[in-house]
């Protein structure tokens, strides 16, 4: 049976996963202080229950994932001069598979921007810099959508050379309108066109022939109240046909009633006097205008309200169009244009053909900029995990001070030593061996045995005569008295605190442990692995800690 799996299946994989560390523990977990064979090529991680638990013995450390250190993210895609990018199409299968229909517009202004027309797969030359709420058509053509800003602070926190983290921005969610039509790209250019703006043919301005200059109304009386009907200068080389502008859309582009659009349903030629489908406010002399073909966007289903006017060349090509109205409820692609509208009585009135405009429908929740993430189809989820900063092994917390680290992961859900969900912000994995004689020439990364057990040292810290030997793989046990000895001639030393009032665990106990073997970390083999790495070794201070982004795609 034919089928698919939507894009928004992905996002909600992400947007699920995301969430997840909310509704959980998730752990970042830091180890192996040995060599590989190769450590410059570490081997390939494999997804076993026995590797699984060499990676429970390699632990060092564990620090929590806090729900503010993960986000939803989208694949990055700067802005480049020179390119051409893809246009946002509702009917395209492949859309983000060339070039990309979004753009970072610089690494400084960490602007985000959706491209919603292209010039007809014209090169971008204008770096979209504008912050409007609508949309700008630049220069070169294309139209930007501006979608959000991220932050200093987050891309820094998140964004890489692959991804960027997905934002919002109240005031574009705001404007935001369900089944809008906020621009109308034109396709190709029309056997009839000239130049790479211009489509279609036999197209009106407002003049026979000619461009249309100087355009303005002449009202022989200003007028503050509503009128329908308008003189217009005679000296902008209006038709002297009787009904030529009849169906057209005029658009008063200046003065109070700027913006104010209106169908003209009667032109006198011998009056240059025009006729209007309802009233415009305060008009007064000297008011411009426009006359152009009159868009309309009919759907069979749904969507209602989308008017625009076309913008005409001196040739009577259509060159493009200025939206007055976005309409909404439009919901598919199921539509028809019209140019100019009704049927006009003048014989020589210009009805103009060959323009191909390409509707494109928003999303259909909320429309464009409601939702960048689904505007971008965010398919990612970035977690930005870092290590604590070091203490001493006194503490039972995490830091991992000396040797290296060469495998990292997340861990979700495991138990605490009493086998409850692990809820702190770090355990430490390592056993702490208390020593106190004097001279221990033990070395990191050496075995130690005893009686009964054994394990890699991963480091030795405190002072001669008190001295913490922190381990990891152990197998086996130790005991106070037991007796360790070092593979590498380090010689032999015995587990023992001797009443030492400094060795407290953990951090702010008052009475002394009663073992100097200690361990403090997660119940071993508990909750799941869900992504591990095994990485070229990371050398670490005493001073040090690590940030790590996985990118995790859906």
């Amino acid at each position: 049976m034919p089928s698919f799996i939507s894009s928004n299946f992905s996002r909600y994989a992400a947007e699920s996963f995301v969430e997840g560390f909310s509704l959980g523990s998730v752990y970042l977990y830091v180890g192996k202080g040995t060599v590989w064979s190769d450590d410059t090529t570490p081997p390939s991680a494999n997804d076993t229950p026995a590797d699984h638990a060499k990676i429970w013995d390699n632990m060092a450390g564990v620090v929590r994932v806090n729900r503010n250190q993960v986000i939803l993210g989208i694949a990055r895609n700067n802005w480049t001069s020179g390119v051409i990018y893809e246009r946002h199409n509702d009917i395209s299968s492949t859309l983000g598979s060339g070039t990309g229909f979004y753009v970072l517009a610089g690494s400084t202004d960490r602007d985000v921007y959706l491209c919603l027309d292209n010039d007809y797969d014209a090169q971008s030359s204008v770096k979209p810099t504008h912050k409007t709420f609508g949309t700008t058509r630049e220069v070169d053509g294309y139209v930007w959508k501006y979608l959000y800003t991220i932050s200093a602070i987050t891309f820094n926190k998140f964004a890489t050379d692959s991804v960027l983290p997905v934002g919002t921005h109240p005031t574009v969610t705001g404007y935001a309108k369900a089944g809008s039509i906020i621009t109308v790209p034109l396709s190709a250019n029309s056997q009839n066109g000239i130049g790479a703006y211009y489509r279609g043919s036999g197209f009106s301005n407002g003049t026979q022939g000619i461009a249309l200059a100087g355009a303005y109304i002449d009202t022989t009386v200003s007028s503050s109240s509503p009128t329908n009907a308008i003189k217009l200068a005679a000296s902008v080389g209006l038709s002297n046909e009787n009904n030529y502008y009849n169906n057209c859309a005029f658009l008063v582009t200046s003065g109070l009633s700027t913006g104010s659009v209106r169908i003209i349903q009667d032109y006198v030629a011998s009056t240059n006097t025009i006729t209007l489908s309802s009233p415009v406010n305060s008009i007064e002399n000297g008011d411009t205008f426009q006359i152009g073909p009159r868009v309309t966007v009919d759907n069979r289903y749904t969507g209602i309200g989308f008017l625009g006017i076309g913008n005409v060349n001196g040739s009577g090509n259509l060159t493009s169009v200025t939206i007055l109205n976005t309409g909404g409820g439009y919901a598919n692609s199921d539509i028809s244009f019209n140019v100019l509208g009704d049927y006009n009585p003048a014989p020589t009135h210009p009805d103009g053909s060959g323009a191909i405009i390409d509707i494109t429908i928003p999303p259909i929740q909320g429309g464009h900029g409601y939702s960048a993430a689904a505007d971008l189809n965010a398919k990612f989820a970035i977690v930005s995990a870092e290590t604590v900063l070091p203490t001493n092994d006194q503490t039972g917390t995490f830091s991992g001070p000396r040797n290296e680290i060469r495998q990292i992961g997340l861990l979700r859900n495991p138990l605490d030593s009493g086998k409850q969900t692990a809820l702190g912000t770090s355990y430490d994995m390592r056993t702490t061996l208390y020593i106190t004689q004097t001279g221990i020439t033990l070395s990191e990364d050496e075995e130690i045995v005893s009686e009964t057990g054994k394990a890699i040292v991963w480091d030795i810290s405190g002072t001669s005569g008190s001295q913490y030997i922190t381990v990891t793989n152990k197998s086996g046990s130790f005991a106070n008295g037991d007796t360790i000895t070092g593979s590498g001639g380090g010689g032999q030393y015995i587990i023992n605190n001797n009443g030492k009032e400094n060795y407290q665990y953990p951090i702010g106990s008052t009475n002394n442990p009663e073992s100097p073997v200690m361990y403090g970390g997660l119940t071993k083999y508990s909750g799941q692995i869900i992504y591990h790495e095994n990485i070229q070794p990371i050398a670490r201070r005493s001073n040090q800690k690590e940030n790590f982004k996985f990118v995790f795609e859906f």
